[in-house]
């Protein structure tokens, strides 16, 4: 159409100047038919220039140059008395722009995918080009029936409004997934492995069953690794195959895989330069002699001896494998030949993109210093810190050459968040009701680290008022000092009979022994009054009304090495713990305590969590332990499918729940994806709960032993965790009380 057009300008303009290649004087250009393209906009794309003489070339440019644009659905061009005249048709301005028929995905994830906006000029390239950037992010989201028109609809003042309408149709899901040439794994082996899995039940759950080409090409990559971790170095996934039903809601997927045979270590051998020292290089390999090969372990193997080479000072080290095999015997010999290029050292440590955070914050966290010998270990020690302060979004290490061969710059780059918040909410819990909750927080008070917290939640039976400040460099060391004054009401008589109401502070100085572990010591001094205590309740309680005075001394020693605080998906966490009271108040007790946490990544957003804790605490100088010490198991964070209070000890003649002095609780989390939920901070759990309480005359026995199972879904919120939890016991006894169901904000798992 262009060309028909340019060739019917061109005979125009020609019999207009009675010339063919002639050039022509213009004294002026004009622009005329625009509407919301401006004319300097226009003139500044010509290559006619006003006052100089053109040619029929130059109109040609002009006019390929002016629709290249995609502004103008015409363009003419006129030559009268010596002036030549543009004359255009433009396409609309777009007025609005709407989605009809999205339902799986919101506008608002849909809207910055298009280049065409409100105010923009209508492109009808831009419009074919926008349709496709919209069915290639239904495709990913497995819609393959999809389907998108859109339709400009002309307003009164010449402008248009666009909407596209989505026919999303249902989500294409795997119906088949075949593996051809597996002999040594089975079909159900393999499956185990790979993401994708054809549609079932499990499947569903975790969106695995719903088709994404990168995550099949991901899968092929997750197959060579499983067979090269058992000796396969000859296996390849030859192919991937693909195949979609007719009616566009199956997908069949068929991997293609050379197995080979297995492969053993015959021999392992150092070359090139042995630094530190052979010996330590050969502690470094993970690989065993007459084993079969295996690729995690290889891996493992370079990591960490690259490491020991970079904790002599060379930054760029690299070792490398050598292969050979024995196709005879399926053995294959390996080589590991050692590059340490040259030595460095730190010249200057720079910290940029912390507008916020002073420079010292994230200076005190770098075990790599300046003015020093590069050390691989904890210059990976330092980004790790880092990443772990919740301070950042990203963090970057990168270095800068000098003049000097032998030294560098390290740069440190960071990527703020925001670190401060407040929020204001209300929910409901069966214990609570309505309650209302509010909380100030910020983790980087002025930049310097400083963490500060204000909390308040006041429900139907418990008001909660706590407000803590950390410094974690105390007196400029590598000292943590944490202040609280808190003050509590608990009025628990559907359940207990009494009301508490507790007031008091505190101070905790923490010291850490090395990068995991840290020991801390704290002194808190409460003050606690139980009022509407009934007259025929338990003597233990009556003997303990009005008011009574607590001085603990805690200590506690901890090992932390998980990759975050939040939503862990690696490391551990074990800690040991042994209270005192009776220095100061009234009340003389010790209590200790053990707990452990582990977390491991079995697939993408799939954590294994079992943990496990055990408590006992005792009273000395005659005096018993403080009623609200005592130990009961139930509820949202303790023994779920069980009511608060739930299991506890009772007391034999009034029936009250007085607790234990013993108490031991045990779980079993398998955090999962949501299915079609993308929101972050969504997540699904299946969890296995066990625990029991015993006091004096009845030990911690299997026989007193409870269980629970069930589901749970939890949203990490702006104001605390949101969970709702479905329960269900499997060994129970007789008095305790259960709930099937629970719902609360503020409390985690």
């Amino acid at each position: 159409m262009k060309i028909i057009v340019f060739c019917f300008l061109s005979i125009l303009f020609t019999s207009s100047v009675q010339a063919n290649e002639q050039d022509v004087y213009v004294s002026d250009i004009q622009v005329r038919g625009n509407q919301f393209v401006e004319t300097d906009h226009i003139l500044a794309n010509l290559v006619s220039q006003k006052a100089k003489d053109i040619n029929n070339n130059h109109i040609a440019k002009d006019i390929r140059r002016l629709m290249k644009t995609g502004f103008y659905q015409d363009v003419r061009v006129l030559y009268e008395n010596g002036v030549l005249i543009f004359k255009v048709i433009e396409n609309p301005m777009i007025a609005s722009l709407d989605f009809e028929g999205n339902d799986e995905i919101l506008t608002k994830k849909l809207t910055p995918l298009l280049s065409l906006k409100p105010g923009r000029i209508l492109s009808m390239a831009a419009m074919q080009k926008d349709e496709t950037r919209l069915r290639k992010e239904y495709l990913k989201k497995g819609f393959y029936q999809v389907d998108i028109k859109v339709t400009p609809k002309k307003l009164s003042d010449g402008r248009v409004a666009l909407t596209f309408y989505i026919e999303e149709g249902d989500v294409t899901r795997i119906k088949r997934i075949r593996f051809i040439g597996n002999n040594a794994f089975s079909d159900q082996d393999l499956q185990g492995v790979t993401m994708s899995r054809a549609a079932d039940f499990v499947a569903w759950f975790g969106d695995r069953d719903i088709f994404d080409s990168e995550r099949l090409k991901a899968d092929a990559q997750v197959l060579m690794k499983w067979y090269l971790d058992h000796g396969y170095l000859d296996a390849q996934v030859e192919s991937t195959i693909a195949s979609l039903s007719a009616d566009k809601r199956w997908f069949y997927i068929n991997f293609n895989i050379h197995e080979g045979p297995i492969y053993k270590v015959r021999k392992l051998s150092l070359s090139g330069d042995i630094v530190p020292d052979r010996k330590t290089l050969k502690s470094k390999i993970l690989l065993e002699y007459g084993e079969t090969y295996s690729l995690t372990a290889l891996q493992s193997t370079l990591s960490a001896m690259t490491e020991a080479v970079g904790n002599e000072g060379f930054a760029f080290a690299n070792v490398t494998p050598e292969f050979h095999r024995d196709l005879n015997t399926n053995t294959v010999d390996i080589r590991f030949n050692v590059e340490k290029n040259r030595e460095i050292y730190i010249r200057r440590i720079f910290i940029t993109g912390n507008s916020k955070t002073e420079d010292e914050v994230v200076r005190r966290e770098l075990r790599q210093h300046e003015a020093s010998r590069y050390d691989a270990s904890k210059y990976n020690m330092s980004k790790k810190r880092l990443n772990r302060k919740d301070f950042f979004e990203k963090v970057r290490f990168s270095f800068k050459e000098t003049n000097e061969q032998s030294q560098v710059d390290l740069e440190v780059a960071v990527e703020e968040k925001k670190t401060g918040s407040f929020s204001i909410g209300a929910g409901y819990s069966q214990l609570e009701k309505t309650f209302f909750t509010g909380k100030l927080e910020e983790r980087n008070f002025l930049g310097k680290g400083l963490g500060a917290n204000l909390n308040a939640s006041i429900g139907g039976t418990t008001q909660n008022f706590n407000l803590s400040i950390t410094e974690p460099y105390f007196l400029g060391e590598e000292l943590s000092l944490t202040t609280n004054v808190f003050k509590t009401q608990s009025n628990l008589q559907t359940i207990t009979q009494y009301t508490q109401n507790n007031t008091g502070g505190g101070l905790t100085l923490g010291v850490p022994l090395t990068e995991e572990m840290s020991y801390s010591i704290g002194y808190q001094y409460t003050g606690t009054n139980l009022t509407n205590i009934p007259v025929n309740a338990s003597l233990l309680l009556l003997s303990q009304a009005g008011i009574n005075v607590t001085g603990e001394v805690s200590q506690a020693i901890g090992w932390d090495n998980r990759d975050k605080v939040l939503a862990s998906t690696s490391g551990s966490t074990h800690s040991l713990s042994v209270n005192i009271a009776g220095i100061g108040g009234d009340n003389y007790f010790t209590e200790f305590s053990v707990a452990s946490k582990w977390y491991t990544q079995l697939a993408p957003r799939y954590i294994l969590n079992p943990q496990v804790s055990l408590r006992q605490i005792s009273g000395y100088k005659k005096k018993n332990v403080p009623i609200y010490r005592r130990y009961s198991i139930g509820g949202m964070g303790s023994l779920r499918g069980f009511d608060n209070f739930g299991v506890s000890i009772l007391d034999p003649v009034t029936g009250d729940i007085i607790g234990g002095n013993q108490m031991m609780k045990a779980s079993l989390n398998l955090f999962v994806p949501l299915p079609y939920v993308k929101t972050g901070g969504f997540r699904g759990v299946f969890f296995l709960d066990a625990g029991t309480v015993a006091d004096k005359t009845n030990s911690l026995q299997w026989r007193t032993m409870r269980a629970s199972y069930g589901f749970a879904i939890e949203w990490l919120s702006p104001i605390g965790p949101v969970g709702l939890i479905w329960g269900y016991p499997i060994r129970q006894q007789p008095g305790d009380r259960l709930k099937a169901f629970e719902f609360a904000l503020g409390s985690g798992f």
